[in-house]
């Protein structure tokens, strides 16, 4: 398990970039959710050794649309949106991928994983 940012393309690092720029609010609240998303993206977001392969296998377009979706998660985890499905640690992002919620040297990180193997 890696840091998903250092298996990035430098392209999929653009995406998240665009989308993180994109979606910043002028209201502090929303400037505040989008500093979180970036770091926790940064420092507690994961992909699974098994499943990097598959995932760079993925066109760029595709790529993007899991990051995306991944994003969406991700601020709906860490604002507590009402979007959040209630008790959910695993959350389909298509693709055939998805991302785990589970706890890691005592902290919750996500993990993205192929959509089968949701026990990574």
């Amino acid at each position: 398990m890696k840091l998903l940012v250092r298996r990035l393309t430098p392209s999929d690092r653009e995406h998240l970039k665009k989308i993180l720029n994109s979606s910043i609010s002028v209201t502090p609240a929303g400037l505040a959710t989008v500093a979180k998303v970036h770091r926790f993206l940064k420092e507690k977001t994961y992909i699974s050794d098994r499943c990097v392969p598959r995932f760079r296998a993925l066109t760029p377009p595709e790529r993007e649309r899991v990051l995306s979706e991944l994003l969406w998660r991700l601020t709906c985890y860490l604002d507590g949106s009402e979007t959040l499905t209630m008790g959910a640690s695993s959350y389909d992002l298509g693709g055939g991928f998805a991302a785990n919620c589970v706890e890691h040297h005592g902290e919750h990180i996500f993990c993205l994983v192929e959509a089968k193997d949701l026990s990574q």
